[in-house]
């Protein structure tokens, strides 16, 4: 019976060799792969988001099914069963009501003949394979409609003479220091201080023009407001992608020969990639992470997820910082624009006044995500003056490897936000600056909006009119149903 299940007669003395699927049913791991490819169209990421969670579901799910096949010794009945065991994982209510469906036609066949029906399995096998590839190539289909979010890098131009290097040090999240000192209770003097000791400028009344990430920088590298970016585009956040991708005053600094090289942030929905170089760290994005949080997933030992979690948070931070002083250190040839988004002091919290990592917000995984608000100003205030310290440590290192003064801006995209309807403060964010053979580039009340405008005429030599300077607020909590640009104008006090 067992030789029989394995070979097909094809004539007299011959048997035909069962093929792969009949060996090993390929629908669990391919309905892993259909699911991950479905949750990252929903996404809307840079498409290198999706390789390595890919590639990790569908191996992981393969291996659990040869461990149950080896252990049932019923390939397509292990095949079902691991079907059934990651369905539950993932999306726990469709595969509850399959199996139920399975029952009822059971039942339904038992009342009929007075026994249970046999089950099919192989033909089981046969027409889930059918309906997973089918599913697969439509989610792949999709992709491919939707096309690249990171447009191809353009063609460098001939360097300027005595072009220097450009450093642009993104802290997620990182307040004012007026709000440092007023909301925190934290004397920014020691910073200040450090960082003015070390050739830096500090815009005391710097503003933001947004409180999200990826408008700031969409519009920081465009050089214009955002509603500029959406004539005639959809308003979502691949439109956001490609403007801070394809941005204007990118191609600028590209026609006069600067070389890119990004250093990656978890946050892959505004990650820069077109680029000469793009240094991820290798920790955790927040797209795997979001997987993670799937059906019944973060149910299993969440104090362990969330211990695990935030070491990896904390980990990518240091290893951005320094991965930065490696890339200061690097010998090479023409001017470089080094963009670094450091997911810090952003939520969540991973430093105590010592640098270790303090106890994490309890709702994570089962019922927040890991960036979720945590009103702590305590706890957020040791977890901000830790990573200046890392701050001034990261400059110290690119001025003593720089080979000429280098334009050193550190900023943020927003201010402070761990009460998501602080307007005011939402807006205040950090400006400090080191611009060699320019001081007082960058005016009291700069905004991100003007930049890479402001860096251009003063380096490049161009001569690009500055946008208008307003603020606009986005409602965090409201965001996810009304999408991105569902901004307002800001009537709150500079």
């Amino acid at each position: 019976m067992a030789g029989a299940s394995l070979a097909i007669e094809v004539g007299v003395g011959q048997r035909a060799r069962p093929s792969f699927i009949e060996r090993f049913p390929a629908y669990p791991p391919a309905a892993a792969g259909a699911f991950v490819i479905a949750s990252f169209v929903d996404f809307q990421a840079p498409l290198s988001s999706l390789v390595r969670p890919l590639v990790i579901a569908v191996a992981a799910v393969a291996v659990l099914q040869l461990l149950v096949t080896l252990a049932l010794r019923r390939r397509h009945v292990a095949a079902f069963a691991t079907f059934a065991i990651v369905g539950v994982l993932l999306m726990p209510l469709q595969t509850m009501v399959l199996l139920a469906a399975i029952d009822i036609a059971l039942l339904v066949g038992r009342l009929r003949t007075g026994r249970f029906p046999r089950m099919p399995w192989k033909r089981i096998s046969g027409f889930a394979d059918a309906v997973v590839v089918l599913v697969l190539v439509m989610q792949v289909a999709t992709l491919v409609a939707i096309g690249p979010v990171v447009p191809p890098l353009q063609a460098k131009g001939a360097a300027l003479p005595g072009a220097p290097d450009i450093y642009l040090l993104l802290l997620d999240g990182h307040p004012r220091l007026d709000t440092v000192e007023q909301e925190l209770g934290v004397d920014p003097g020691p910073f200040r201080t450090a960082m003015a000791g070390l050739g830096f400028d500090e815009a005391t009344a710097a503003r933001s023009n947004y409180n999200f990430t990826f408008l700031t920088l969409a519009s920081m590298f465009n050089g214009v407001q955002a509603d500029e970016l959406v004539a005639g585009r959809p308003a979502d956040y691949r439109t956001l992608l490609r403007a801070i991708n394809g941005g204007r005053l990118l191609a600028t600094f590209r026609d006069a020969g600067y070389e890119f090289v990004s250093i990656a942030s978890p946050f892959t929905q505004g990650a820069f990639q077109a680029v000469d170089r793009f240094i991820d760290t290798g920790q955790p994005t927040d797209f795997e992470l979001g997987l993670l949080q799937s059906g019944l997933v973060p149910r299993m030992l969440p104090g362990l997820q969330r211990d695990w979690a935030l070491e990896q948070h904390r980990d990518r931070v240091i290893d951005t910082f320094e991965a930065l002083e490696a890339v200061a250190a690097e010998p090479h040839h023409g001017p470089r624009l080094v963009f670094t988004h450091v997911m810090a002091p952003h939520l969540p919290i991973v430093f105590d006044k010592e640098g270790a990592i303090p106890p994490g917000n309890e709702c994570y995984p089962e019922r927040c995500t890991l960036w979720a608000f945590e009103h702590d100003p305590k706890r957020f205030a040791e977890h901000v003056t830790y990573t200046d310290q890392l701050v001034v440590n990261a400059v110290r290192a690119i001025l003593e490897r720089s080979a000429s003064p280098p334009v050193i801006v550190v900023f943020s995209d927003h201010g402070l936000r761990i009460d998501p309807y602080d307007e005011q403060e939402s807006l205040r964010n950090l400006l400090m600056t080191a611009t060699p053979g320019h001081p007082g580039l960058f005016p009291e009340d700069a905004s991100p909006v003007n930049y890479l405008t402001r860096l251009a005429n003063a380096y490049v030599g161009t001569t690009i009119a500055l946008s208008s300077e307003e603020s606009y607020w986005l409602d965090a909590i409201a965001m996810g149903e009304l999408g991105p640009f569902s901004y307002r104008p800001s009537s709150a006090d500079p």
